[in-house]
């Protein structure tokens, strides 16, 4: 704990721009305002920018603290340069820079992970294809950086979404691997019934492309706002495959949009052993980190907006192995800071 308290305090002062949203919020296609088919750290943010090229730098840190006290520290820089030529296309290239350090070993990565073309059709009709940051719903399946592929997202009016994605979800082996690739496919729909009530479901198929392996899935997602500043939001899939399930569910509360802001998260999360074949592509992928042992437990998230563009997140799980029942604690310290 001392380790942690240390780092956090470090971690405080290293804080002084902006900040973006973290990955495990609950994302609609387009539904939501802060998701416009932009990535975490980049995007055309602004409609008035056509003609316009601009840059995007964003710094990650992540302290953790696993089973046996283990600690991991992982830092990421990343370097986003956007470009919109008209009204109907625009471009991006993104570089990242990771450094991962576990007990006495310590790795590094350079990749090129975001290389699109954007472009719009109508006022209704976004495509995108190429190498994109793909997030679906809270990140229960997947949530993974430098997935090759085409998406499209259809808004006939602002209370209904379609997206269709249909790419590789698999950018760090070699492609003469044999049945390590990736195909992924999904047909996500979204409807705001009301401004309380948002429910979307989504189909997914993904299998290797030797065919050696093969699982469909089927979820359904939603924010529930019971109170002002408080929701309730959820993803549920199930592998209609393997007849293996799960689902992680949040109850939220505040908000942490301007400075000083605080929010508030009591979290849930159960996955059936071998859900998934691999843990590498779902943004809880600690929480999953052995597939065929599953996971079960609670969680508090808390985050808080310590200066204009920064923010401070620390996340602790109580979870088990659904087979074996062994405990896996998990502590994580993150600050996440937009230039």
């Amino acid at each position: 704990m001392k380790k942690l308290v240390t780092c956090g305090f470090c971690l405080l002062l290293m804080t002084t721009l902006a900040t973006s949203a973290f990955a495990a919020s609950l994302k609609f296609p387009d539904l939501d305002s802060a998701n416009k088919l932009q990535d975490d750290f980049g995007g055309n943010k602004d409609k008035k920018s056509e003609n316009k090229t601009f840059f995007t730098i964003a710094d990650k840190s992540e302290y953790k603290l696993t089973s046996g006290d283990v600690a991991n520290i992982k830092h990421e820089g990343k370097v986003y340069v956007t470009a919109t030529a008209d009204d109907i296309y625009t471009f991006q290239a993104g570089l990242n820079y990771e450094v991962k350090t576990k007990a006495s070993k310590e790795s590094e990565k350079w990749e090129m992970e975001n290389l699109w073309l954007q472009a719009k059709l109508n006022k209704a009709t976004i495509v995108r294809g190429g190498k994109q940051t793909y997030h679906l719903a809270k990140g229960l399946l997947i949530d993974q950086d430098g997935v090759m592929g085409l998406r499209s997202i259809y808004n006939p009016d602002k209370n209904n979404a379609a997206e269709y994605f249909n790419g590789r979800d698999s950018q760090d082996v070699d492609i003469t691997t044999s049945g390590t690739m990736r195909s992924l496919q999904v047909l996500n729909l979204a409807h705001k019934f009301s401004k309380q009530l948002h429910l979307g479901t989504y189909f997914a198929n993904q299998e290797t492309t030797t065919g050696t392996s093969h699982n469909r899935f089927q979820g359904g997602y939603g924010k529930i706002e019971i109170a002002p500043k408080t929701n309730i939001n959820f993803e549920y899939l199930r592998n209609t495959t393997l007849s293996a399930t799960g689902y992680v569910a949040e109850l939220q509360n505040g908000n942490n949009k301007k400075l000083g802001g605080w929010s508030y998260g009591l979290d849930y999360m159960k996955v059936d052993a071998n859900t998934f074949e691999t843990n590498d592509y779902t943004d809880f992928d600690t929480q999953y980190a052995t597939p065929k042992y599953g996971f079960k437990g609670p969680g508090v998230i808390v985050s808080n907006r310590v200066t204009k563009h920064s923010t401070l997140q620390f996340q602790r799980w109580w979870g088990r192995q659904m087979v074996g029942n062994g405990a896996i604690p998990i502590s994580k310290l993150l600050l996440v800071v937009n230039f």
